[in-house]
């Protein structure tokens, strides 16, 4: 007896309409809250080194060399802070992710996965209590400047009332 061969053909994969829409909104996610203030960021680093390099080459006076290190200072800690937070941070998650697995005996990705889901369960914990915190501290501004606004509108109408008699 023959047996045939069946040959899979193989497809590309094409997302689901709800995965390309979630690709779509993370697309617009990155390009506002990621890439936007990366690029901001950028251009006011670069913006200040090359002042700094405009001020050195053709230093006027004494006060524009104090000027050259505050502003090479500044530059300095822009660029490094954000790496070193990052840095420090990266390495303490996996070093918290690859103890703790070992300790339980799993993969460190799982770990890693399981404390990331932790941390965006605590951050949306967070963000309800901020909500809540935010109407409570709002609402007495929310009143105060409602009633400005009604004194403020009941004396201009008093200021037209005595202006037309």
């Amino acid at each position: 007896m023959e047996t045939q061969e069946v040959t899979q053909i193989e497809r590309p994969y094409e997302p689901t309409a709800e995965q390309a829409e979630r690709a779509a909104e993370l697309r617009r996610f990155n390009r506002l809250f990621v890439y936007g203030p990366i690029g901001l960021i950028s251009a006011i680093v670069v913006t200040l080194i090359v002042l700094l390099l405009i001020v050195a080459i053709n230093p006027p006076s004494g006060e524009a060399l104090l000027f050259i290190s505050g502003l090479a200072d500044v530059a300095l800690v822009i660029a490094i802070l954000p790496i070193v937070i990052v840095g420090a941070a990266l390495l303490g998650l996996i070093g918290y992710a690859y103890i703790t697995a070992r300790k339980n005996g799993t993969a460190p990705i799982r770990q890693t996965q399981r404390l990331l889901w932790r941390m965006d369960n605590v951050v949306g914990r967070l963000r309800v209590r901020t909500e809540k915190a935010a109407e409570g501290v709002i609402q007495p501004f929310l009143s105060m400047n409602g009633a400005v606004a009604y004194v403020k509108t009941l004396i201009m109408q008093i200021m037209r009332m005595v202006k037309r008699s």
